[in-house]
């Protein structure tokens, strides 16, 4: 019997050949990256050598590039250095505010004198005034000989975020070396600023020749006179949000503006920092309790957060932050409330302290965020403190404990209890809590070839679609083409 075959069944081959190979094309894209965003700093991979990037270590550290050992392309970034302190590796980059950013990177700690690494992000308002920060919650720990993985996770900027500082902090105990290679920062890039282009004057006419202007003798005038060099610059009591949390901007006295202080000596040093250029000191020689503050508006009933980064010096039991909360406008009278951070003690390098999500009283309309030293006795002791934020946070969710977990109890609480509320003793002490934020223990280093499968947003489940949508076509086309080198041998049989 004849096989008969339609005039179009050729044509239709094609077409079904052409739609599987569409649908693997699909796939194909479907399993490849699929960006939240824009790739936003400037050589994460260190292949341009050390452009883009800035270390923050003074005279005590130095960054290198080297071609070995690397984890992706031909060249790392070695940060060396010798003083006990948090060393950084950092970029700038420009952000929008309320949008989801990822920070992510290799490192390589092989260094017994490294105490930590982790990835933290500062976020900047447009005034340069601090709004948040966020951290990689599992920080590299212990010596391995192969570089390991450090990811923020998906973090959400302030709304009044307009720039980030990006970067890789290390946490030491002496002199020490590590490496750190392929930093990937993801997110919306800034609105572009419009540019505005000036109207070009006329061009004269071509008729017109101007005249040469004739010499002058110059007359002479009396000089203006210049404002004097010591004019305070004007100062609020209390500001409508935290300013100068990195102590950079000074007074004509050389004390941060800003900032006010109860007793001891306040001023700022070059010496010691974690961001900037420099940190501020608080000096005691008595056995009292000192503290810098500054007053700050709140809503009633919002919720906030106070942080910073301190490093208890020789003679210094512990240092903590504390806020007090004003039914006045500007932190006046007597406060209705307060509560304290854990409590840093005496150690090795700054050292992250929070109060953690705190509610404002119903009635309070300031507060004022203290930092504190506490004296082991008339001995001097200096602290330090650097990247201070006061920020309002969402309310706690439902079910996760709320804010009672992670902050200092209130003093009308420390009063039911029986404690006093100046003995520096509090709910986190209490719950035996640190200084610095709870992290994840450091684990088994995360699979290579699944981490970079991850970083390009894919979840390693496509092997099999993007299998079977080759397969198709693949059998697709050798059906038609069997077909049409069957037709051409056989015309009699598929003719009508």
């Amino acid at each position: 019997m004849a096989v008969i075959a339609p005039p179009y069944a050729t044509t239709s081959m094609i077409r079904i050949c052409a739609t599987a190979l569409g649908l693997t094309g699909a796939l194909l894209i479907a399993g490849r990256h699929d960006a939240s965003g824009a790739e936003l700093l400037v050589n994460g991979g260190f292949e341009q050598g050390a452009v883009g990037w800035a270390i923050n270590s003074g005279d005590y550290g130095q960054l290198d590039i080297v071609n070995v050992p690397t984890y992706d392309g031909q060249s790392a970034a070695r940060l060396t250095g010798s003083q006990l302190q948090a060393h950084s590796l950092s970029q700038w980059v420009q952000v929008q505010g309320g949008q989801s950013y990822r920070f992510i990177g290799w490192a390589l700690l092989n260094d017994p004198a490294v105490d930590q690494i982790y990835l933290e992000v500062t976020w900047w308002e447009a005034g340069g005034s601090i709004v948040g920060s966020s951290f990689s919650p599992a920080p590299l720990t212990g010596i391995d000989a192969e570089y390991r993985f450090l990811d923020t996770g998906t973090i959400v900027s302030p709304e009044a975020a307009r720039s980030a500082r990006v970067a890789a902090l290390v946490r030491t105990t002496g002199a020490f070396t590590v490496y750190v290679d392929d930093f990937t920062f993801e997110g919306p890039a800034p609105s572009p600023t419009p540019i505005v282009t000036p109207t070009p004057s006329p061009a004269p006419s071509a008729t017109t020749i101007p005249e040469p202007t004739p010499a002058r003798t110059p007359v002479l005038t009396s000089s203006p006179t210049p404002a004097p060099s010591g004019t305070p610059v004007p100062e609020p009591l209390v500001f409508p949000q935290l300013v100068n949390g990195g102590f950079e901007r000074l007074r004509v006295d050389g004390t941060p503006y800003g900032w006010r202080k109860h007793g001891g000596e306040m001023s700022t040093t070059g010496d010691r920092w974690v961001d900037g250029s420099r940190s501020l000191t608080l000096k005691s020689s008595t056995t009292s309790t000192k503290w810098t503050y500054q007053t700050v508006a709140v809503t009633g009933g919002a919720y906030y957060e106070a942080s910073a980064q301190a490093l208890p010096g020789a003679g210094v039991d512990a240092v903590f932050i504390r806020i007090s909360w004003y039914t006045s406008a500007d932190g006046s009278g007597s406060s209705i409330d307060q509560g304290d951070s854990a409590a840093a003690l005496s150690g090795v390098g700054f050292r992250s302290i929070s109060s953690g999500a705190v509610q404002a009283p119903r009635d309070a309309r300031s507060a004022m965020v203290r930092l504190m030293l506490r004296p082991t006795s008339e001995a001097l002791a200096t602290a330090y403190f650097d990247l201070v934020t006061f920020v309002q946070m969402s309310a706690p969710l439902a079910g996760t404990g709320g804010d009672a977990d992670v902050r200092q109890l209130s003093a009308r609480e420390l009063s039911a209890a029986g404690v006093g509320a100046n003995t520096g003793e509090n709910a986190a002490a209490a719950l035996g809590a640190v200084a610095t934020p709870i992290r994840l223990a450091n684990v088994k280093p995360p699979d290579r070839a699944k981490a970079s499968n991850e970083r390009a947003g894919g979840d390693g489940n496509y092997e099999w679609a993007i299998a079977l949508a080759i397969a198709v076509p693949m059998l697709a086309l050798t059906f038609s083409a069997g077909f049409e080198i069957w037709r051409r041998r056989n015309p009699a049989d598929t003719a009508e």
